[in-house]
């Protein structure tokens, strides 16, 4: 009788439903053949990998849709290049030379509001200044010095997932008209601009509300002095994610137009490895201000930071009196002999819990207005101990000074339940009652990868996942858009019924 009634009054939704397959041997050959101006909530489009790159670019401003790669027999993904991209005649929009993917404002079709949009499982491939594409208007033309795999100018509650983004003047850029965005198992390589460039990232994003979660940022382009992420975004966590190089791993510089926004006070940062390298010319790993003024927290606990630079800041906050830190329960491992400060700045520094490196000092003798609150705990060595750190490998050994050593957390902060394994993957943190310090716990719980589908470059990336564990979208849809989404799907599978209340990750 329910399934009756959501038929009957969601007939016209469900009709519209469709699954659009592109690929060899499919009804569609290319992805510009891909009705994306009138897709539906639900609707969903298929890339399956072939042999050549697909050389196409698109832009998308409708709901409730997902656009998912399906790999080859070999496990790799499709991929999409920018070089010599075409784009569908019947798309028209601005800045077609910023981006593959573009998420925002079009004039054809009509403008609307994007929300509740997923991209999975697509291998983007190269977009550098002066390389040639075609307009949706069929006019030669090339991409400018901010060409990024993806563009998320405007929308709501969007997801970007199991990707490989690689060779982009900027990998991903989201900016302030976009809420609710979701980074998970990523695969991030080789991005930003070259030849001692500044301004470009990985990352690039200035958005209400982020989560990173799972991500390889990898460290970017040879000879680039460009940040790993760049975040000026209100409310972002940052949850077991592996940064590897840049100018800086991570710049909280705060100058936002969302800085009056109560999100915008807060900055999560937990599970994570941060490892800078003796590449770049700046020397902090963190660098967190508020530009815009007003009061804001960075909470750090659970990391491991691994710094190989002779002289490193862990944190270079700006000089403002509303800034704070926390540090607690982190690894922060120097080389012997360097110059290792863990915060340099203005406001309130509170630490503890923490193993650090012989010689390291809480702050610079130049922070002379920064107020200190120790909670005690923590420890310092010659080395925490890593299961092979030539190999990037910061798991803990048996016995490594680290283990048992975490002090209870403050209120607001809970210990973390995941750990990141290489690529791009989630596995259960073990949990003896005794939490270690650091990212890791060496009684770590079986490492047994589920189903997902974060697919090999090459053969290269093994499949990533976890056994139960329901990571999701992003923030939930709206209720009605989620209503639909789940009927359409459903009644296309042929499912007997439809569980209310219930969302699980996409197989």
């Amino acid at each position: 009788m329910l399934r009756a009634l959501f038929l009957v009054l969601l007939s016209p939704l469900t009709a519209a439903a469709a699954t659009y397959e592109v690929g060899p041997g499919k009804p569609l050959t290319t992805i510009g053949a891909v009705p994306w101006e009138s897709l539906m909530p639900g609707d969903l489009v298929l890339i399956h990998a072939r042999p050549t790159p697909y050389a196409e670019k698109w832009a998308l401003n409708r709901s409730g849709v997902t656009v998912r790669g399906v790999p080859d027999a070999s496990n790799n993904l499709p991929i999409i290049t920018g070089l010599g991209a075409t784009t569908r005649s019947q798309l028209a929009y601005l800045q077609q030379d910023r981006s593959i993917v573009f998420v925002g404002a079009t004039t054809m079709p009509a403008d609307t509001m994007a929300t509740d949009v997923v991209f999975e499982s697509l291998h983007f491939r190269r977009a550098r200044e002066g390389d040639a594409f075609t307009s949706a208007g069929g006019v030669a033309s090339t991409y400018g010095s901010n060409a990024a795999a993806l563009y998320l100018a405007k929308g709501r509650r969007i997801t970007v997932q199991r990707c490989i983004i690689e060779d982009f003047e900027r990998g991903l850029v989201a900016g302030p008209d976009v809420e609710d965005l979701t980074v998970e198992r990523n695969v991030f390589r080789g991005n930003a601009r070259g030849g001692g460039a500044v301004g470009s990232a990985n990352l690039d994003v200035e958005v209400i509300r982020l989560t990173a979660r799972f991500n390889m940022f990898g460290s970017p382009v040879i000879g680039s002095e460009a940040e790993n992420v760049r975040d000026n975004s209100a409310g972002s966590t940052y949850a077991y994610n592996f940064f590897a190089g840049g100018n800086r791993l991570l710049d909280l510089e705060g100058d936002s137009v969302h800085s009056t926004r109560p999100e915008h006070a807060r900055i999560r940062v937990f599970g994570n490895v941060l490892l800078k390298t003796s590449v770049g010319g700046n020397n902090a790993l963190i660098q967190f201000d508020a530009v815009n003024g007003g009061n804001r927290t960075l909470e750090l606990w659970h990391n491991t930071f691994v710094s190989r630079r002779v002289q490193s800041r862990m944190v270079n906050g700006g000089l403002r009196p509303g800034l704070a830190v926390k540090l607690i329960n982190c690894i922060v491992r120097g080389p012997m002999n360097g110059d290792l400060v863990l915060m340099d700045g203005e406001g309130s520094f509170q630490h503890g819990g923490n193993w650090v490196q012989t010689t390291t000092q809480p702050t610079s003798p130049a922070s002379t207005a920064l107020t200190v609150d120790d909670l005690g705990g923590s420890i310092d060595g010659i080395s925490p101990g890593f299961l092979d750190e030539t190999l990037d490998d910061f798991r803990l050994t048996s016995g490594a000074a680290p283990i048992d050593r975490a002090i209870p957390l403050p209120a607001g902060l809970d210990v973390p339940v995941l750990e990141f394994r290489h690529p791009a993957e989630a596995y259960p943190r073990g949990d003896d009652g005794k939490p270690d310090i650091g990212a890791f716990e060496q009684a770590m719980a079986p490492q047994i990868p589920d189903a997902g589908t974060m697919m090999p470059d090459g053969g290269t990336v093994p499949q990533v996942g976890l056994v139960g564990w329901k990571v999701g979208c992003s923030a939930a849809p709206g209720p009605l858009m989620l209503l639909v989404m789940l009927i359409t799907r459903a009644l296309r599978r042929g499912e007997g019924a439809v569980k209310r209340g219930t969302r699980s990750r996409s197989p």
